[in-house]
């Protein structure tokens, strides 16, 4: 399956993402929440669109495969960011604790612009309502260098605000 995307995007395990420069090494290497510390991580993006999770959506209403689909929005994507790139604005003043399981990690949420455009375009021609997933960066770990996928608002509002002054002060200034 071709999923190739031009840089700064990209497609890995279901997801599209925008690679994001961070200053890393002014970040903290970790951060202490609760009794537990969280270690940066060495690679950070925002993820744009859970093709997994539209390509399930269809599938279970018999509409195209899985892989076909996938292939589809991809396609889409890449066609779509030709003219209208989406782009890291920066982050917002809300971070996140987000915990599923024993993963844990520290989000900073954050602005692209275009991203809702493009949902539009693809509510508008495969007639649903689809909505963009919440813009985040995941920037500390617990376990793994893997963020923990926050694809709906009503989820991501789940997780608790966390304060963390010494990253956040970091990144609203860049």
């Amino acid at each position: 399956m071709n999923t190739e995307l031009e840089a700064p995007y990209g497609y890995v395990d279901g997801y599209i993402y925008l690679s994001v420069a961070i200053p890393i090494d002014r970040l903290p290497r970790s951060v202490e929440v609760g009794a537990k510390t969280l270690n940066r991580k060495t690679e950070f993006h925002v993820s744009l669109v859970c093709v997994k999770c539209i390509a399930s959506l269809y599938e279970k209403l018999g509409k195209k495969t899985d892989e076909d689909l996938i292939k589809e929005v991809i396609a889409k994507f890449a066609a779509y960011v030709q003219e209208h790139s989406i782009i890291f604005l920066g982050f917002t003043d809300e971070f996140r604790h987000a915990i599923r399981g024993e993963e844990e990690t520290i989000v900073g949420c954050c602005d692209v612009s275009n991203l809702v455009e493009f949902f539009d375009e693809l509510n508008r021609e495969y007639g649903t309502n689809i909505s963009y997933q919440p813009t985040h960066v995941t920037l500390y770990t617990f376990k793994t260098n893997i963020g923990i996928g926050i694809s709906s608002k009503k989820q991501m509002e789940s997780y608790e605000i966390v304060e963390v002054p010494e990253v956040k002060n970091i990144l609203l200034e860049t």
